[in-house]
């Protein structure tokens, strides 16, 4: 009888230790359907691992007993099954994210919509109608001060020489000199030439540049010499507008004064103007892709383009830019260095290209934005250029380059055990 008693009594505690090891385990493992509440993300037990929870001598001797080791692969199983997936790479998801906006803001500018974006210092580019040709309108200043400045590097040119301009030199168009030039002649150095072209792109100034940087062919040539092929300069200012205005018998550059040009301007009749207007979308010539604009851009910045001196003379003229403000910075935030060139033709041509400092150390992106045959406002036509703007500045700015770095060097699947962190 008493033994019979004590094989009872021996039972009876195997099953309260048996009991007691499952609700130990169960605390840290149970699903959801389980009395005990569920632990999200914890990491399976493996048959002798002890969890931080454990720290008694009691209850790591519990969790070392057979019992125990036999629950291991169940338990592994049921976190498998309730753990959270795992998320793929952040950022292809960020750039669909991004092309589904851009896509649709272009949509709110009317027109085609070209976008390039090229974040410098990792090479994660964005691109949205890239490839197709533009009018570069006024952002081709920046090609010919691009090649001015490097006749200033081979010695060529020097910008604190002058240069003499008469009557006959003052161009249509934007600019302060059309409206301050008195004299039948007045001198201005090759670096206020310069800083007209950029700061107020003054037409006047951007034709005289364009004569010591060799003309159109010299700097056409300068782009493709660098790699830059889908670029082309090809006229002064003064007869890109004549075109654009459809005026056909343009004087001669000798016997050229603005009276003239206004007269001929207001005769153009008005079927002559819309046909000439429609030719000008089409016309190959000073036109460049967005993303020809964004790699010149990106060579201007790493120096690849121009020497130290001369790049640094070019970013700081275009960091103080007077016109676009309602472009690619408005949305840009307060104290962030942006150097842009604007250019405009009519109320259906609006163009911006710049280079962006991110906050930190997260770099620098250059940005083309190019708007064509638009039929909405040029107020219209801002305001989407500087919405995408701001998207692009975010994302490159968010992602980082190391996040860049890693999404182009990652060779294994997230989901393969042997792919390191």
């Amino acid at each position: 009888m008493i033994t019979l008693h004590f094989l009872k009594y021996f039972v009876f505690l195997a099953v309260i230790s048996v009991s007691t090891v499952s609700c130990t385990v169960c605390k840290t493992q149970c699903p959801p359907s389980e009395a005990c509440p569920p632990v999200v993300g914890t990491v399976p037990l493996e048959a002798g691992h002890v969890p931080a929870s454990a720290s008694d001598a009691k209850t790591r001797e519990k969790l070392d007993t057979p019992a125990a080791a036999a629950m291991q692969p169940q338990l592994q199983e049921r976190s498998k099954s309730t753990a959270a997936p795992r998320p793929g790479p952040e950022p292809e998801r960020a750039q669909l994210r991004l092309e589904q906006e851009v896509k649709r803001l272009a949509a709110l500018a009317g027109g085609t919509v070209g976008v390039s974006a090229l974040h410098i210092e990792s090479g994660r580019s964005f691109s949205f109608n890239g490839g197709e040709r533009f009018p570069m309108a006024s952002v081709y200043k920046i090609p010919i001060a691009v090649q001015l400045l490097r006749r200033v590097d081979r010695g060529e040119v020097r910008l604190n020489s002058t240069v003499t301009l008469r009557s006959g030199d003052i161009h249509p168009g934007s600019g302060r000199l059309i409206k301050t030039f008195k004299k039948k002649d007045e001198s201005y150095s090759v670096r206020e030439l310069l800083e007209l072209m950029l700061l107020i792109s003054d037409n006047t100034a951007s034709d005289a540049i364009l004569k010591l940087a060799g003309g159109p062919a010299a700097v056409t040539a300068a782009m493709k010499s660098l790699g830059i092929q889908e670029m082309d300069v090809s006229r002064p200012t003064l007869n890109m507008l004549a075109d654009w205005r459809g005026i056909s018998d343009l004087p001669s550059p000798e016997a050229f004064q603005l009276q003239k040009y206004n007269r001929l301007r207001d005769s153009v009749p008005a079927d002559t103007l819309k046909r000439a207007q429609s030719r000008f979308h089409t016309d190959r010539r000073d036109t460049a892709s967005p993303d020809a604009m964004t790699s010149l851009l990106a060579m201007v910045y790493d120096g690849t383009a121009l020497q130290p001196e001369t790049t640094s003379v070019l970013l700081g003229i275009m960091e103080r830019c007077q016109t676009g403000n309602s472009r690619i910075k408005d949305l840009i935030p307060p104290g962030m260095k942006v150097a842009n060139k604007t250019g405009t033709i009519g109320p259906s041509m609006v163009n911006d290209a710049a280079i962006l400092t991110l906050p930190g150390e997260a770099g620098h992106v250059a940005l083309a934005i190019f708007i064509k045959t638009s039929n909405r406002s040029i107020t219209q036509q801002e305001q989407a250029m500087a919405q995408i703007a701001r998207y692009l500045y975010d994302y490159y700015f968010f992602q980082g380059t190391d996040l860049f770095e890693a999404a182009a060097n990652e060779t294994c699947s997230l989901e393969d055990p042997s792919c390191s962190p």
